[in-house]
């Protein structure tokens, strides 16, 4: 291993005469927009059948919840390790594996017997999607320029919205017409099909594959970790991970069974209607954020100030959500839960760029230090949501959500993210 300062030029920079053309690293963007789609489409899938499977077995919200934390008790736990694993191996063959690992565990879960079985198969789902957003990061630190990965991290996520705009149709049709179980198996071989197809597609040098240049790796003085936790930007990401990241996990978790309680709505084709219009808020605020920053940075405004115009606009939005119980309809209900999200993707594709910036050779370790803060957050948020709402309802539970929106964003506006790293 070397150590080398800061004269060295960046994994992303390397001199090697392998050019594959400027839409390449589009492409492959594209192509991990459709692994994180099949990502949340999998995690989403329960929550949407979750009243079914809770009729079904005769299980109440606080159980439910359990089933619901299981998955993100994992996710935050192979956190820890799923940043080491793909720093450090051939992220073609490690990232399709996981796909695929986690494909086969979505299939398992239609076999499920009781809560002891979901609860394992929702545990290992965990595990192996640790490697999506985390994995897809990795990928594009070393294939993007700096000044359009907010824009590619825009397309990484909006798969994830993707993901969960189409999963409340396909998987409440699946569910009226093969049944829930037979759905999650369906959705299992599409990812199964989706990591054959990436193991024959990737194909790359090995400083993208592995980050070594001439079987070695290459370090500069910013990815020593007694300059990491010295840094700004790694606090100010750890407190946007712990209170800003357990929100997506509570949107998806949750909304579904709220409207059905508080609304007495079924899981019919209005309710799917309602669910879509809420997931496409994600969608079209992704590409809103990623394109204002690659536009107006080009234009000679700071990135950095661009960047903290729109987070204070994203906690305005997530902070809204807190009024949803004053809400005289269903259709303004539905209004709040759209600026929730759309609040909650504006903060996305900066926070990932924010992460890419702490550390070039570890931002699969960085990304996974901070899904595991967010995950064990929305593990635990997502159980108390479940205690709570089995006895008060969801008012004290959205107020939460509101609150924690905008505290998150605050850490984040304090660091200088246009300042260049100091190294020695």
């Amino acid at each position: 291993m070397e150590i080398k300062k800061s004269e060295q030029p960046r994994i992303t920079d390397s001199s090697s005469d392998w050019n594959p053309g400027k839409s390449w690293p589009w492409l492959v963007c594209i192509f991990l927009m459709f692994a994180t789609s099949l990502s949340y489409l999998d995690r989403n899938a329960f929550s949407i059948v979750a009243p079914v499977i809770q009729g079904e077995f005769g299980w109440d919200n606080e159980t439910i919840g359990r089933a619901l934390s299981a998955f993100f008790i994992a996710y935050g736990i192979m956190h820890l390790f799923v940043g080491l694993i793909l720093d450090s191996t051939n992220i073609r063959f490690t990232y399709g594996l996981f796909v695929m690992f986690w494909s086969i565990t979505q299939m398992c879960t239609g076999l499920v017997q009781g809560l002891m079985t979901l609860f394992l198969c929702r545990f290992m789902l965990g595990i192996f999607e640790s490697a999506g957003h985390t994995g897809g990061m990795r990928i594009i630190s070393r294939i993007v320029p700096e000044r359009d990965r907010t824009l590619a991290n825009s397309i990484l996520i909006s798969g994830g919205s993707f993901g969960a705009l189409i999963a409340p149709p396909l998987m409440i049709y699946l569910n009226s017409t093969v049944g829930w179980r037979y759905g999650f198996m369906v959705l299992g071989g599409l990812g199964v099909v989706w990591s054959i197809l990436w193991m024959m597609w990737f194909k790359a040098p090995e400083y993208i594959l592995t980050g070594k240049k001439s079987g070695k790796v290459v370090l500069l003085e910013e990815d020593r970790w007694s300059y990491i936790l010295k840094s700004p930007k790694f606090w100010g990401c750890i407190g946007g991970a712990l209170l800003v990241i357990p929100i997506i996990h509570v949107t998806y978790s949750w909304v579904a069974i709220y409207f059905v309680q508080v609304w007495d709505m079924q899981l019919k084709i209005d309710l799917a209607g309602y669910l879509l219009v809420i997931a496409l808020g994600f969608e079209v605020a992704l590409y809103v954020s990623g394109v204002l920053v690659s536009y107006l940075s080009r234009r000679g405004m700071s990135p950095g100030l661009v960047k903290k115009y729109i987070l204070i606009g994203s906690a305005i939005m997530m902070g809204s959500v807190a009024f949803i119980t004053s809400s005289p309809t269903v259709i303004v209900a539905v209004v709040f839960l759209f600026c929730l999200n759309f609040g909650r993707a504006a903060f996305n594709p900066i926070f990932y760029s924010f992460i890419q910036s702490i550390s070039q050779r570890r931002v699969g370790t960085m990304a996974g230090i901070m899904g595991a803060i967010g995950s064990f957050a929305g593990s635990a948020l997502i159980y108390v949501i479940g205690i709570i709402s089995k006895d008060a309802g969801f008012q004290v539970p959205f107020i939460m959500v509101g609150v924690i929106g905008v505290l998150g964003v605050i850490p984040l506006l304090f660091v200088n993210w246009d300042k260049k790293t100091e190294r020695t």
